[in-house]
């Protein structure tokens, strides 16, 4: 067993795969590769079923490319999935919202995100598809914990309309816990997060807030002010899904309001992985274009 290999555990029927991020005598960390999902495990329940390269100072071997192409797949599948959506949206916009060219409504979106998330190879593919969009987008690695203290300065230096706070989230077994921000691993930490950011800016529709990881505490992230948070139902949410919805509220007029109803339908956990509320798009047309 080494850091990088590809697992899942015996105990949960093999049902997730996760990389090994660190080894800890006879447990490990583990990190879900197509969820936001962290958990522990003992050495013995573990099952390898490959290996890729996560030390970004590494020349990864062809097999191991070939390995990292394998993983991503279904993410990948997720951006194909939501562009596809994309396309078949804006042919049903009215005209005066949007111009003839969809080009020309991209680069009108004055539209700035700024994505923080904990896991560098999740940011990759969030940044994927934002690029694939045409969404300005900041993209920042920071760890769950270090996430409160490093907000205020970056919402400063970047004024961002859309945040994102994103990384690895799990709940503790004790399913009477479910309403303790402490039976959570992170929840704390995007909560603190979320205070910060709306004390900065207390207009929802000026500053759209979208947090959480897998099985976060949904209702201690709406009441500490985000827009929209995971996870109502404690279940998994696959990596780009806060993108999904970034991306829908980059791309949707000022004049229109964005709600649960037009998300739940586009992103893979639906109103079981995420929540919010009645939100104004973000995007404002400029005429005659720069």
């Amino acid at each position: 067993m080494k850091t990088g290999d590809i697992v899942t555990r015996n105990s949960y029927n093999n049902d997730i795969t996760f990389v090994v991020e660190n080894i800890y005598g006879d447990h490990v960390l583990l990190s879900g590769l197509d969820y936001r999902l962290t958990a522990d495990a003992i050495i013995s329940d573990l099952q390898i079923i490959g290996a890729i390269s996560i030390n970004k100072h590494s020349n990864p071997t062809s097999s191991d490319k070939s390995q990292d192409n394998m993983v991503s797949a279904s993410n990948r599948g997720i951006i194909n999935d939501f562009l596809r959506w994309h396309n078949d949206r804006n042919k049903t916009i009215s005209e005066d919202i949007i111009p003839d060219s969809m080009d020309q409504f991209k680069s009108n979106c004055l539209v700035k995100v700024l994505h923080i998330d904990a896991n560098e190879e999740y940011l990759k593919e969030c940044l994927m598809l934002y690029k694939n969009l045409n969404v300005q987008v900041v993209g920042i690695s920071i760890k769950e914990e270090r996430q409160p203290m490093s907000i205020l300065g970056l919402l400063t230096k970047y004024r961002p309309n859309i945040l994102v706070i994103t990384g690895h989230d799990s709940i503790c077994k004790d399913k009477s816990r479910v309403r303790d921000i402490n039976g959570y691993l992170n929840s704390k930490y995007f909560v603190e997060s979320v205070k910060i950011a709306r004390s900065y800016n207390r207009n929802y529709d000026e500053l759209v807030i979208i947090a959480g990881g897998c099985n976060s505490c949904y209702e201690a992230l709406m009441e500490a002010g985000a827009n929209f948070a995971s996870s109502p139902n404690r279940v998994l949410i696959a990596i780009t899904e806060p993108v999904i919805i970034a991306c829908k509220l980059a791309t949707t007029s000022i004049q229109k309001i964005v709600s649960m109803d037009h998300i739940a339908p586009e992103i893979a956990s639906g109103l079981e992985g995420f929540g919010g509320l009645e939100t104004k798009g973000q995007c404002r047309m400029i005429k005659p274009a720069l």
